[in-house]
C-alpha cells in the first residue's frame, strides 16, 4: 500500500473527523491536522497537529513546506447562509481566501488539493444538478463557493471539488449539525410551521469521507457530486427526523401560505445527481433514513479515531 502524507485543514469539522476515522482505519498514511482551535488528541505517531490561522499565508506556508503533504483537504467553511449575508468579510476569508492560500501552496508542492463545495452554487430552479450544469448562485454563500471553485479550476490541474449539501452524521465534532437543531426545535416548541420547499439531498458525512479517500487513492481530479441518495423537501426531512428520534410528529404543520417573493417560490429545487461519484469512485451513497439510523445508534470513542 502506498503511503501518503495528507494535510487536513479545519480539524474540528465533522468532515475532517469522519475522514480521519477512515484514514486511520484503512491506510498507513501520515496525517497533518490544522485548526485555529485546540483539539484533544490521543497519542498516535501517525498524526501531527498544528494550531494555526490558515488565513495567514506566511505561517501556513512554513507549516506546509516543512511537512510537504502530497494531498491537502480543506474542510474549513462558513456554511450558514444568513451569517454569510450579514458578515461577508468573514465568509470571504473562510470560503475564498483560505482556498486561495492552499492553492498557492499546492502549486509549489505539486500537491493534490481537495475542497468542499455546495449545491448552493446553483440558482435552485432546475435541480437536482449534474457536475456539468452551469452555476448561478443566488446568495453570498453560494457566490463565495463558486469563486473558490473557479480559482481551483482555472489555476490547479491537480484539484478536486466535492459538491455536497446539508452534511450530518456521527463523526465526533464539537459542532452541532442540522439534526441537533431540529431536535431542539421539537423540544422547545408546541407547534412547528414548515415551508414545504427547498428540495435537496441531505448528506451523511461518512459518505463524504469515503469519497475523499477514494479520490486521493485513485487520483481523481475535477468535480464530483457527493450527496445523499434521496431528494427531499423540508417537510420530508422533519418527518423522517421525528420518526428516527421518536419525536412528536403531531407538532408539525405545513405552511399553506405561499412565499410572497418570486425568488422564494421559484428557487427552491436544489440537490445533486451523484451518478459520477457512484460509478467512478465505486461508492454507494446513503439514504436519509439509513443515515439517521446510523447517526442515532453508531457509537465510537475518540480512542477509535486517534488511538494507536
Amino acid at each position: 500500500m502506498n503511503k501518503n502524507k495528507i494535510l487536513i485543514s479545519g480539524a474540528t469539522s465533522r468532515t475532517a473527523n469522519a475522514l480521519l476515522e477512515v484514514l486511520i482505519s484503512e491506510t498507513n498514511d501520515e496525517i497533518v491536522l490544522l485548526s485555529n482551535s485546540d483539539i484533544n488528541l490521543y497519542f498516535n505517531k501517525r498524526i501531527k497537529f498544528y494550531k494555526t490561522n490558515v488565513a495567514q499565508i506566511n505561517t501556513l506556508k512554513k507549516i506546509c513546506y516543512d511537512e510537504a503533504p502530497n494531498a491537502i483537504v480543506i474542510t474549513n467553511g462558513i456554511h450558514d447562509i444568513s451569517l454569510c449575508e450579514t458578515n461577508k468579510k468573514l465568509a470571504w476569508t473562510v470560503n475564498v481566501t483560505i482556498v486561495e492560500n492552499f492553492l498557492t501552496i499546492s502549486r509549489v508542492l505539486d500537491a493534490h488539493l481537495i475542497m468542499i463545495s455546495t449545491d448552493q452554487i446553483f440558482d435552485g430552479r432546475k435541480g437536482p444538478y449534474t457536475e456539468e450544469d452551469k452555476p448561478n448562485p443566488q446568495n453570498y454563500f453560494g457566490k463565495t463557493k463558486h469563486t473558490a471553485e473557479n480559482a481551483l479550476l482555472a489555476n490547479l490541474l491537480k484539484s478536486t471539488i466535492i459538491r455536497t449539501s446539508m452534511i450530518y452524521g456521527t463523526a465526533f465534532s464539537p459542532k452541532n449539525d442540522f439534526i441537533n437543531d431540529i431536535i431542539a426545535e421539537f423540544n422547545a416548541k408546541s407547534q412547528i410551521l414548515i415551508n414545504e420547499g427547498n428540495y435537496t439531498n441531505p448528506t451523511f458525512v461518512d459518505d463524504i469521507a469515503l469519497a475523499i479517500y477514494k479520490i486521493i487513492i485513485k487520483q481523481r481530479f475535477g468535480i464530483y457530486n457527493v450527496a445523499g441518495s434521496d431528494i427531499l423537501n423540508n417537510f420530508d426531512i422533519y418527518i423522517q427526523i421525528s420518526e428516527a428520534f421518536n419525536l412528536n410528529e403531531g407538532k408539525l404543520r405545513l405552511n399553506q401560505n405561499k412565499p410572497k417573493s418570486i425568488s422564494q417560490r421559484l428557487n427552491n429545487r436544489y440537490g445533486l445527481i451523484t451518478l459520477k461519484a457512484e460509478t467512478d469512485l465505486g461508492i454507494k451513497l446513503t439514504s436519509f433514513q439509513n443515515g439517521l439510523i446510523a447517526r442515532r445508534f453508531k457509537s465510537f470513542s475518540k480512542n477509535n479515531i486517534y488511538g494507536v
